[in-house]
């Protein structure tokens, strides 16, 4: 084989290997626009369509090696659904000013990667809003219910054990999207693995609720007592404070 024919088919194969790609690429951009590297709502369809995985990555500046996981093909149904119904239907949202645990936390951060092995640029969900990578406000996320629904996705010991020190749980329901054990007892109990309770009740927390700071604080702001061994005082909203050992 001379030089001459040798560069005729090295030129020939360059130029399928170049029209393989355009091919591919073309091919996939007939699924996703070329401008469909960030999230937003409007390409949501798109990019639900396309995705193969979503990682979330707790956010604690304190913590250099921030907790990831990957969720699995229903939790993925589950993420997309939540957001789908954002954008027509939210809670209502609470009025109380409920104050973060002191932390590093600063949010869940989801990263899609799609079929053709691309990432869309991440996005966060922290204390009422969803943010861009950059920090800008995507959607307003009442009453976090979109990042305690994800939170409550992943329950393994590890999460549930972040969960209590990272978020502020203020009743029964709130604890039982997070994931948390049920116990079916009347009332119902929603149980963490610190040992608080929540029960199950009509009355709604309120903001003097949201200050108490264990059985003795409970008493004097006058909640529901039972009268086991050892007492425990209810506060609005089923948050259960056990008397501790008295010192005699």
């Amino acid at each position: 084989m001379n030089l001459t024919h040798s560069k005729k088919l090295k030129s020939v194969f360059l130029g399928m290997m170049l029209l393989s790609i355009a091919s591919s690429t073309f091919a996939k951009n007939k699924d996703i626009p070329e401008n469909v590297n960030n999230f937003s709502f409007e390409n949501l369809g798109v990019i639900a369509d396309n995705t193969l995985t979503v990682d979330v990555k707790i956010i604690d500046i304190q913590d250099n090696d921030n907790y990831t996981w990957r969720m699995t093909p229903s939790d993925i149904a589950i993420f997309y659904d939540k957001l789908r119904l954002m954008k027509e239907k939210q809670p209502t949202p609470i009025t109380l000013n409920i104050p973060n645990p002191e932390s590093g936390y600063r949010g869940l951060e989801f990263t899609i990667t799609n079929k053709y092995g691309e990432t869309i640029q991440p996005f966060t969900a922290y204390n009422g809003q969803l943010l861009t990578f950059s920090g800008e406000e995507i959607i307003k996320d009442h009453n976090r219910d979109f990042e305690y629904t994800m939170w409550g996705l992943n329950y393994t010991s590890k999460n549930q054990t972040l969960m209590w020190k990272m978020l502020p749980i203020i009743d029964f329901d709130e604890c039982i999207k997070l994931g948390n054990r049920l116990v079916e007892t009347t009332p119902r109990q929603c149980l963490l693995n610190n040992g608080d309770i929540y029960l199950d009740i009509n009355e709604k927390p309120t903001q003097e609720a949201l200050s108490i700071k264990g059985f003795d604080d409970c008493l004097v702001k006058g909640q529901a007592i039972i009268n086991t061994f050892p007492r425990r005082c209810i506060a609005a909203g089923g948050h259960i404070y056990t008397e501790p050992p008295r010192v005699r």
